[in-house]
């Protein structure tokens, strides 16, 4: 988490933007797309509100987002 945090401190840097995708993030600001992969596999997800918060959403152990068990994170 603390890489792709990184990675889109460093997009915004360069960009004055988020990226609109995590997966712009790969290969200039995180070496390799495996990092961009919760624990189980799946890729996460970056939502961002009107205030430009950041939050990490993992799908969580069943893999399908929008339900109770996503994990979510500030960032």
């Amino acid at each position: 988490i603390k890489a792709i945090k990184d990675a889109l401190d460093s997009y915004y840097s360069d960009n004055n933007q988020y990226p609109e995708d995590l997966e712009m993030l790969v290969p200039s600001y995180l070496g390799v797309e495996t990092a961009l992969l919760d624990p189980w596999g799946v890729h996460f997800k970056l939502e961002t509100d009107a205030e430009m918060n950041l939050t990490l959403v993992s799908a969580g152990k069943d893999k399908t987002f929008g339900n109770a068990d996503d994990v979510k994170r500030r960032i």
